[in-house]
């Protein structure tokens, strides 16, 4: 009774399943085992190695249907009918996953031009959004942003958008701390304060040169940028080592700098609303 249900078509593709799904399990493992071991060797992220592991498995999945539909007689004859319609699947399957395909496509392009990595911090330019890379497949990348959401925005989104990477060439970053004060206020003690502060936090960057310590430059940059109505604005310019020390530095300094402007009777101007009652 074995023999002949083995010998019988639904026999034949329970077997032939059996030995081409094991055989392209093994061919499986064998190809995502060699894998590993080159991504071991060089950077992991460099070539986005995820992508290229569910290439693989999309081809030995292929590689599986289309052994069994060529080693079963009882299919051979749905493959015969399938390849003569081949056009109209086609084109019909084209359309249903017309979306898929281009996130695919623009998956694999990412993969090759290498814009971007898995942890790196990047900035999506017109969109607003910044956060650390944390997963790149062929239809989405994954990006974990400050507040901690995971955002998965389709790969034809990241094709197409200007995007600013922190951590491709030099990671260190200038920040601008504006502050405005009253017209009264003596500017040179008002820069004094926003440069001790600034030099003496343990974020702050000095980035001079040798040379330029030499000649006497300055560690911080304040500038007078403009004349408002109610105050004189000044800026500091800051260097840290990367945008996360930035951030950080920033909001230390205004708090630092908020309490070291009332110690010394510097007033920042602040708008008033004068209401006037007619009785």
């Amino acid at each position: 009774k074995i023999l002949e249900f083995l010998k019988s078509d639904i026999g034949s593709i329970i077997t032939t399943c059996v030995v081409f799904g094991f055989i392209c399990f093994v061919l499986y493992k064998i190809l995502i085992g060699i894998l590993n071991r080159v991504s071991a060797r060089v950077n992991p992220n460099s070539l986005h190695w995820n992508i290229l592991k569910q290439v693989i498995k999309v081809g030995i999945i292929l590689l599986f249907v289309i052994s069994v539909v060529e080693n079963v007689p009882a299919l051979s004859k749905v493959g015969t009918t399938l390849l003569a319609c081949s056009s109209v699947i086609a084109a019909a399957v084209g359309l249903a996953s017309q979306d898929a395909l281009g996130n695919a496509i623009d998956g694999l392009l990412i993969s090759l031009f290498k814009p971007f990595s898995v942890g790196d911090r990047i900035r999506l330019s017109d969109k607003g959004i910044t956060g650390i890379v944390v997963e790149i497949n062929l239809r989405y990348t994954s990006i974990r942003t400050v507040e901690n959401n995971l955002l998965m925005i389709p790969n034809s989104v990241m094709n197409s958008e200007i995007i600013e990477n922190y951590n491709i060439g030099d990671q260190r970053m200038v920040a601008f701390l504006d502050v405005e004060v009253s017209y009264d206020t003596d500017i040179d003690l008002a820069k004094q304060i926003l440069k001790d502060l600034a030099v003496n936090h343990p974020l702050f960057l000095d980035k001079r040169t040798e040379e330029e310590k030499a000649d006497g430059v300055e560690p911080v940059g304040i500038l007078v940028r403009a004349f408002n109505a109610s105050g004189v604005a000044l800026r500091a310019s800051v260097w840290s080592a990367n945008i996360g020390d930035s951030f950080k530095l920033c909001s230390e300094l205004r708090e630092q700098v908020l309490k070291a402007f009332k110690e010394n009777n510097i007033k920042i101007p602040y708008q008033t609303i004068e209401i006037i009652r007619n009785n």
